[in-house]
Formats: structure tokens, sequence, C-alpha cells
């Protein structure tokens, strides 16, 4: 859509402009010949917060979806920032990728579900 373009353009020459500013004040702190070497490098740390330009995304939190549709969930209370709602497969589906590098890296081992010793459930 033309709206969605034009949008993130404007973001882009505001950043763009953003660096330009962040750029020029940068050469007049290091220009500077007064102050010490880490004196201006914590200058830059400061400015670099100020303009935001270092924050990190925000993480997005995955919840199972209880019913059919994600869309109609409540959001859980104790979840802060962006929450997706899944499909449990899709859950399963991490998990499993997650206990596969945990295995790989030779962490230590999870719970196991099938104990051996124990007979299977019979169904």
């Amino acid at each position: 859509r033309m709206v969605d373009k034009k949008g993130k353009a404007v973001v882009s020459t505001q950043s763009t402009g953003k660096l330009k500013k962040l750029a020029e004040a940068a050469d007049l702190i290091t220009d500077n010949t007064d102050g010490q070497q880490a004196e201006q490098v914590h200058k830059l740390r400061q400015m670099m917060k100020k303009n935001a330009l270092a924050k990190k995304k925000q993480e997005t939190t995955y919840v199972k979806a209880k019913r059919m549709h994600g869309k109609n969930q409540k959001r859980p209370s104790d979840v802060k920032g962006r929450v997706k709602y899944v499909d449990s497969r899709m859950k399963k589906d991490v998990d499993g990728m997650k206990r596969a590098a945990a295995k790989k890296k030779g962490a230590a081992k999870s719970k196991s579900r099938n104990r051996v010793g124990h007979k299977p459930r019979s169904r």
C-alpha cells in the first residue's frame, strides 16, 4: 500500500537526519582537544542514549493460544511488551529446537518423559 511506503520513507529520512546531527556533534566533541579521550567517549555514549539509537528491539513473548483464534485471547497479566499468540505446535517446535541445541552444546540433560525401568502406559 502507498501509505505504508510513505510512512517508511518519513521514518528513514528522520533517522538519517538524526544520524547527521549526531555525526556533527560527535565531530565537535572529538575535535575538542581539551578533554581526555575517556571523557569524550563518555559524552558520545550519553549522546547516543539521549537520541535513543542504542535502544534494543523489544522482545516478543509467544503465548500458546488456548482456543482456536489467537485474536480473541486475554492478555496475560505477567507479560510485558509485545505478545504473539501461537499454535501449540509452534511452541512444541521451538521447545524441541531449544532441546536439540542444548544437547548439541553438551549442557546438563533436562528431564526426559520416558524413564528407564518404567512400563509405558497402556492405551
